[in-house]
């Protein structure tokens, strides 16, 4: 047995030595393909955090969010049991679909969303009242490039697509600034859910 190992080092000692060139490149694929996987995992470690620090941020205050197993979401009842709750200093609801929005032949597919007024004591510096001028307090609020595409202004009246049929519904402020991109529509809660 020993014969056989002695034999089998000393035929791979002897191509090794003599392809020294193909042993370097392969040490170095080797350690190259390492060093690869140990940086991707690194960035997938650092993206992973990066959004997380990120939504932390944008919750702003926000330590709990409350939302149910099923798409059909949680009652309207919730919010009010929510805010009694002892050491509960603020708390908003949002709901949210997509939906068809027309004025004329323009017709763009945006996200509708109805916020509470918790919501803006929960994140007080996403919207300042430099960015828009309301107009229609139970209108929905466009950002600015939406309302170009649809060639609207505030006060303008538009269509919205609802699992009944289209409803008729006002601009009631185009927001402007660098929040204003997207295709996100905004209203009061009560307007959105009706």
């Amino acid at each position: 047995m020993r014969a056989t190992v002695r034999l089998v080092w000393a035929l791979d000692a002897r191509h090794l030595t003599a392809h020294r060139a193909r042993l370097a490149l392969g040490v170095f694929g080797v350690a190259a393909g390492v060093a690869l996987a140990v940086a991707v995992s690194s960035l997938g470690s650092s993206i992973d955090a990066s959004l997380q620090g990120i939504a932390s941020a944008a919750a702003s205050r926000a330590n709990l969010e409350v939302r149910g197993t099923s798409a059909v979401g949680i009652g309207a009842s919730t919010l009010p049991a929510v805010e009694k709750v002892a050491g509960v200093r603020a708390a908003g609801a949002t709901v949210e679909s997509y939906a068809r929005l027309r004025n004329g032949e323009r017709t763009v597919r945006a996200l509708l969303m109805g916020v509470s007024s918790g919501i803006f004591d929960l994140a007080p510096e996403a919207v300042t009242r430099q960015d828009f001028e309301v107009v229609d307090e139970f209108g929905l609020f466009l950002p600015q490039g939406l309302a170009d595409d649809l060639g609207l202004s505030a006060g303008d009246a538009f269509e919205v697509s609802t699992p009944t049929g289209w409803q008729r519904q006002r601009v009631g402020a185009i927001v402007r600034g660098d929040g204003a991109g997207g295709r996100i529509a905004v209203g009061a809660l009560g307007v959105v859910q009706n």
